[in-house]
Parts: structure tokens; C-alpha cells; sequence
């Protein structure tokens, strides 16, 4: 990530009256060691954008200004977040202008302040509307974020967003060899390990497929997106119906990937994706040992600690109706699924879901957030680390006020959310580097 220190950051909200779901760990730099929970800072409401960031030991609420051509109710929402280093951050999400349209939002840390821009777009862009949903920073200064636009022919067109000597560039995402003749094109994750080496992921519409989609992979190199049909594991239906959802990469020529496609039997199922060796190689999400092959996996998020060690969580469906949080490990070639491990004591079916991993290049280790439910029936926050090759399970700590959270059960948390939703907490994991 590029950041230097000795504090991790994570994001959540409070669920319910009395219980806690963690949603998505924004900056993850090592090992976890003391936990501590705090609630978050709210900042006012006029505007709907709200970022909290930690500035020494404390969290403080900062409302996400908007640019000058902002509505006066911008509605403006915030999904992603990257720092280069500790004084060089930016977000991106969108916001609506004046006219009423919805425009794609870059936020810039510099060290003291927020700024906002509306960030630029091909010329073919139509009035529409455009996207952000996604950045990686790997320095100070560089950037991408990715996204869609609508196009003046009527379609969509991934939206790629190149931020480099203090300068952001627009590029249309190129197509793939069979996408359709006016594009559907929808780009939702991007990974970069290193300035102008990146990878972005999403979908597009194929030609005469009334819709169907096709997983897809655009890589940055020597200053040029191509465009890839992301390859699928053997007995993929021939009728596409397939999307990547996110990527993760620790070089240049090392990725890993995850999304969904259809079978030969119709069946969604979840997709592992690895780079390797300058090749895309495939692969059916496994289910853990023991598990009824026939269940349906749900991926959420991923993170590498190196070429050969990665992890997507996720969770998987029970015959009874329930969840169980899910852990695909990539390790010596080869991805295996374990049964996401739960805090001592709990009851045999606690329902339990996982929702975002970090990983540390530097110590190899990885941090997992999700949820859970107790014994008491009472919704809790799930830490699940690695370390050493062996995954440890703890109950998040609450604030003491959790009590007083009032929230919807059916809100996940992202990396950066709308005050629409105050009563989020954020977590400050400390440990000695």
C-alpha cells in the first residue's frame, strides 16, 4: 500500500440494537496484534459524503467536500479509497451536478485537506452520466480508477482514469474481441502494483448473446490497456453469463482474481482467476471438504500477500437456509477452500459471513473482517488472521455505547459509505512492526 507506521485501519458498522458486522478493512499493513474498538466520528449531514481518517491516535469526521458544479443536494457517495503514502490519498464515487446527471468524483488528500474534481472522461462521453467505482494507488502521485460512462452512440464504455505527474488522464476501456457492436461495458475493481503496471476487471456484453455477459481483464503496460476475455474453468455454458468482481496484484505479472459464471448445467458458480507466468488460468471456487459440492458460493473480496500466497473470502450457502463464512487460499499453486474459523464456544450453525480481506506483502500475513452469530443469537464482528499458516478466529471488540447504534440489518458496509448511515464504527488495529 505504500504507507509506512505502526497503525492498521478497518471499517464497519454497528447491526441491529446489540450486535456488530465488519464490512471492509481500508489499509492493512501487518500482522494484528491489540484490537480496539471505537465509534466512529459522524460529520453533518447537509452533504452526504462522509469520510473518517486516523491522524495519530485519533479518528476524526470529515465531510467529502464536492466540486463546484455540484447540485446543492450533490447525493454525493464515496466507494473507494487509496493512499500512495500517509499524505497522499484519494477517493473516488460520484456525485450529481447541477442538471441533475450523475458525475464521477475523485477526492485527493494532500496532507491537510480534501479536494474535490469532477474526473475527466473520453470524448465520446454522453451527458448521461459517468462511474468511478474503484482506485489504486501503489505511489505517491499515481494512480487509477476505474469505472463506466455512458456514450453519446447510446451505450456503455469502461471508464478508466490514469492519475500521473500531478495530472488525471481518461481513457475508454478497450473492447474485447467479442463484445457487442454498441458496448455494454462495466468495469469494478483495479489493482495496481507499481506505477503504470495495473489491472482492472469487470464485464462486458457479447455480441448476439440478448445481453449475456463475458468476464473481463484489462492490463496496464508501457502506458497501454488491453483488452482480455477472462478465460473459464472447463464445462463454463456456452452462453455467457459470467462477470469479474475484483482483483488483486502483487506484480506486474502476478494476480489473482475472482467473479462468477454459469455452467454446463446453468448453475452460477464462483470463479477463482490467477495470473501467472503472463497466463490467466481458471478455476471453480472450491467448496470445503465435506460440503455438498451443490451449494452456491458467494465471493466478496481479495488480497495477495505475494506471487504465491492469496485469499478470497467469501461465504457459501446452507441446504437450511443459513450462511458459513468461506476462506479460498491460493498456496503452492494450487486454491483450497476452508470453513472460515469462528471465536471458541459458538453453536454448530452460527451463521456467519465474511466480507473483506488484507493482506501484507511485507509479513505475508492476512486479516479477514466479517460477521457472525453467537450463541445469543446476537450479530458480531469476525476477525479471522493468518499467521504462519495457521488462521486464528476473534470476537470483534465493541465500543462501549454499541448499545445506541440504530441500523438496518440489510446494510453491508463498503470501504467508504454515505452518512446515510451514522452509527458506523470505525476499528484502529495496532501492532508492534
Amino acid at each position: 500500500m505504500g504507507l509506512s507506521g505502526r497503525t492498521k485501519v478497518a471499517k464497519g458498522f454497528a447491526r441491529g440494537h446489540h450486535g456488530l458486522m465488519l464490512g471492509a478493512i481500508g489499509l492493512c499493513l501487518g500482522l494484528v496484534g491489540t484490537v480496539t474498538a471505537a465509534a466512529a466520528p459522524v460529520g453533518e449531514t447537509g452533504r452526504p459524503g462522509l469520510g473518517s481518517q486516523l491522524a495519530g491516535a485519533s479518528w476524526e469526521a470529515i465531510e467529502a467536500p464536492a466540486p463546484p458544479d455540484a447540485a446543492t443536494n450533490p447525493r454525493l457517495s464515496l466507494f473507494s479509497v487509496s493512499c500512495g503514502g500517509p499524505t497522499s490519498c484519494v477517493a473516488v464515487g460520484t456525485y450529481y451536478d447541477t442538471p441533475g446527471a450523475p458525475r464521477a468524483l475523485v477526492e485527493t488528500w494532500g496532507g491537510t485537506s480534501w479536494a474535490a474534481a469532477k474526473a475527466p472522461v473520453p470524448t465520446d462521453a454522453s451527458e448521461a452520466g459517468t462511474y468511478l467505482s474503484s482506485v489504486s494507488c501503489p505511489r505517491p502521485g499515481s494512480c487509477a480508477a476505474v469505472g463506466w460512462y455512458f456514450t453519446t452512440q447510446g451505450g456503455a464504455r469502461g471508464l478508466m482514469d490514469v492519475l500521473s505527474g500531478g495530472v488525471w488522464t481518461a481513457t475508454a476501456a478497450p473492447l474485447a474481441a467479442h463484445a457487442d457492436r454498441i458496448p455494454g461495458v462495466n468495469l469494478t475493481s483495479v489493482s495496481c502494483s507499481a506505477p503504470g503496471s495495473c489491472v482492472a476487471v469487470g464485464w462486458y456484453e457479447v455480441t448476439g448473446a440478448n445481453g449475456a455477459t463475458q468476464g473481463l481483464l484489462e492490463m496496464l503496460s508501457d502506458g497501454r490497456w488491453t483488452a482480455l476475455e477472462a478465460p473459464l474453468p472447463p464445462g463454463a455454458n456456452s452462453l455467457p453469463g459470467n462477470g469479474i468482481t475484483s482483483v488483486s496484484c502483487v506484480t506486474n505479472n502476478s494476480c489473482a482474481a475472482f467473479g462468477s459464471y454459469v455452467d454446463s448445467a446453468g448453475m452460477a458458480q464462483g470463479l477463482l482467476e490467477v495470473l501467472k507466468g503472463g497466463t490467466w488460468v481458471a478455476t471453480e471456487a472450491p467448496l470445503p471438504a465435506g460440503v455438498d459440492s451443490s451449494l452456491r458460493v458467494h465471493l466478496v473480496s481479495v488480497g495477495c500477500a505475494n506471487q504465491s500466497s492469496c485469499v478470497v473470502a467469501g461465504y457459501y450457502s446452507e441446504p437450511t437456509g443459513g450462511t458459513e463464512g468461506l476462506l479460498e487460499v491460493w498456496s503452492a499453486g494450487t486454491w483450497t477452500a476452508i470453513k472460515a474459523p469462528l471465536p471458541a464456544g459458538m453453536n454448530a450453525s452460527p451463521e456467519s459471513r465474511l466480507s473483506s480481506v488484507s493482506c501484507s506483502a511485507r509479513l505475508g500475513d492476512c486479516l479477514v473482517v466479517g460477521n457472525y452469530y453467537d450463541n445469543s443469537g446476537t450479530d458480531q464482528g469476525l476477525l479471522d488472521s493468518l499467521s504462519s499458516g495457521t488462521w486464528t478466529a476473534t470476537a470483534a471488540p465493541q465500543p462501549a455505547d454499541l448499545a445506541l447504534a440504530r441500523s438496518s440489518p440489510s446494510e453491508w458496509c463498503t470501504r467508504l459509505q454515505s452518512s446515510h448511515q451514522p452509527e458506523r464504527l470505525a476499528f484502529r488495529l495496532s501492532a508492534r512492526l
